[in-house]
């Protein structure tokens, strides 16, 4: 698994980030795109996605200080998934938004939770290799496990731990 590969050019970046988190989270965002009354799901999908682009942008843009300071990233995502914002978003992001908002608003809406549910586990692929497949499905499953069942909220303290593990590997690398 290798550890910070390089990230290619801006729009290269952009257009892969995208693809991968469409592949990472739209799943465990359909039943919510579905269940809207009067929302189209291709609308609440592309807004949706739209904002983990964005989060890829600002991704992009920290890569160097990220990648320079894996060990550190990787303790600070252990302590942010044991934090009430954390715990907010992602009460957030499983619990979904109003029928009542247009497909824009509640894909965004939703979007913006949903990262900050995963920020942890985001800035976590970064450090670890952002165009790693090993480690995308890593955090694939693991915001999936989070976000989708009833037991995901007993998760953090473990997902914490593995990522104190993970960045304590780091420092000897």
């Amino acid at each position: 698994m290798e550890m910070g590969s390089g990230l290619g050019s801006l729009s290269f970046f952009v257009v892969t980030w995208t693809a991968m988190m469409a592949a990472m989270m739209l799943p465990s965002a359909l039943p919510v795109a579905l269940g809207l009354d009067g929302v189209a799901p291709f609308t609440f999908a592309v807004s949706y996605v739209a904002i983990w682009s964005l989060a890829g942008v600002g991704a992009f843009a920290a890569y160097p200080r990220i990648h320079a300071a894996a060990a550190g990233v990787l303790f600070a995502a252990a302590v942010y998934e044991l934090t009430p914002l954390k715990r907010r978003c992602l009460a957030r992001c499983r619990n979904g938004v109003r029928s009542a908002e247009s497909g824009v608003t509640a894909g965004g809406r939703y979007g913006v939770h949903c990262v900050g549910s995963s920020a942890g586990l985001m800035l976590a692929l970064i450090a670890l290799g952002a165009m790693s497949v090993t480690w995308m499905l890593v955090v694939a499953l693991l915001v999936f496990v989070e976000k989708v069942p009833r037991f995901g909220a007993s998760l953090a303290e473990p997902v914490a731990l593995l990522l104190v593990g993970l960045g304590a590997m780091t420092l000897t690398m």
